[in-house]
């Protein structure tokens, strides 16, 4: 049963073709590192040959210099240009922002183990 649905899934779920992504960060951080299935063209733009739902990317940031605004975030977004199975081109952006800290407790509280665990296992 688990490998019918499965594969079922794998048939029916809604895919992407062709995509593009580009990742840009706040100003004083660079990105260290890309983790997932795709091809890194320059150091912000990645080409995807197929996208869907269960594909994940992971990035790992660094401080560039000691440049930071006066709220301490950092703020990061992707734009996703595909094509769907009919032909049109999408596009999705996301954006996110995250609060720099140098409090190590906070730090580990603000921790999930599970994303974590997977960058550790990718390095």
């Amino acid at each position: 049963m688990k490998l019918r649905r499965e594969i079922a899934n794998c048939i029916h779920r809604y895919n992407g073709w062709e995509a593009v992504m580009r990742v840009r960060i706040s100003r004083g951080w660079k990105i260290s590192n890309f983790f997932g299935h795709m091809l890194i063209r320059i150091h912000d733009l990645l080409t995807v040959p197929n996208c869907h739902q269960d594909l994940t990317f992971s990035i790992t940031l660094e401080m560039e210099d000691k440049v930071m605004t006066v709220d301490n975030t950092c703020c990061i977004q992707s734009a996703l240009l595909y094509t769907n199975a009919e032909g049109e081109r999408r596009i999705r952006v996301h954006t996110f922002n995250i609060v720099a800290s140098n409090n190590h407790q906070e730090l580990m509280q603000s921790v999930d183990p599970q994303a974590a665990a997977m960058i550790l296992t990718q390095l």
